[in-house]
C-alpha cells in the first residue's frame, strides 16, 4: 500500500483576507499540489 500527501498552505494576511477567502486560497493550493504530481506542498 502506498500513501501520498498533497498540502495547500495559505497564510493570513499574505494570501487572503477574510477567513473564508483564506480557506479558498489553501484549497486552491492543495489542488495545484495534486495536479503537480502529488506528494507536494504548494502555497497560494
Amino acid at each position: 500500500m502506498c500513501l501520498g500527501t498533497s498540502i495547500g498552505v495559505a497564510t493570513f494576511p499574505t494570501h487572503a483576507q477574510p477567513g473564508k477567502n483564506l480557506i479558498h486560497a489553501a484549497d486552491k493550493a492543495m489542488y495545484e499540489a495534486k495536479e503537480a504530481g502529488r506528494n507536494q506542498v504548494k502555497t497560494s
